[in-house]
């Protein structure tokens, strides 16, 4: 027996339900993100920001979700005002209306993390500009100054193509000759 080829069937559409589900399942994708990125691995602590009262009371039902699916998620909770957030939190963006924030500091130091770009160790690569230019082989200097007079004449052919143009003002559209640009 052939059966025939599925068409698409209004009854067995759910809009409802598959809006909510792309909301928790994007809840979800982003506190694994966000655990993953801070290299959490256990007595992980998720904050679901969701100002929205409909997306909170989805969310609010997929908790149990959320934490089975977030390796090392301990607790999962939906606030809806900022003020319920502890501090020490890092947080990313599920969708326009709702942040997933995961609490991250016993794990990191975020005054260490802010004074990290400042405070580098000096490698040997970091040497000034004129060590270098001392250090460069014979060969590397003629390539250079080959290459800078190339672009020189380049520079200058150029400009002399442009600036007649410029001091005479001509009209753009005229051509050389009798010709006239319709």
């Amino acid at each position: 027996m052939i059966s025939s080829y599925p068409v698409f069937n209004p009854v067995f559409s759910f809009e409802d339900a598959d809006r909510d589900f792309e909301l928790a399942f994007s809840a979800t994708k982003v506190g694994q993100s966000l655990v993953a990125s801070y290299n959490l691995q256990s007595d992980v602590h998720l904050y679901i920001y969701a100002p929205v009262a409909q997306e909170a009371t989805v969310l609010q039902t997929q908790l149990p979700t959320i934490v089975t699916l977030t390796k090392g998620c301990k607790t999962a909770r939906v606030v809806q005002d900022t003020k319920e957030l502890p501090t020490g939190c890092s947080s990313a963006i599920a969708t326009h209306t709702v942040t997933v924030y995961a609490l991250v500091q016993p794990v990191v130091d975020f005054n260490i993390e802010i004074l990290k770009p400042t405070k580098r160790p000096r490698l040997s690569s970091d040497k000034p500009q004129t060590e270098y230019e001392e250090m460069k082989t014979s060969d590397v200097h003629l390539i250079n100054e080959y290459k800078v007079s190339f672009f020189d004449r380049i520079f200058f052919a150029l400009q002399g193509l442009l600036m007649p143009q410029r001091q005479t003002k001509k009209n753009p559209l005229e051509l050389p000759g009798n010709m006239v640009a319709s």
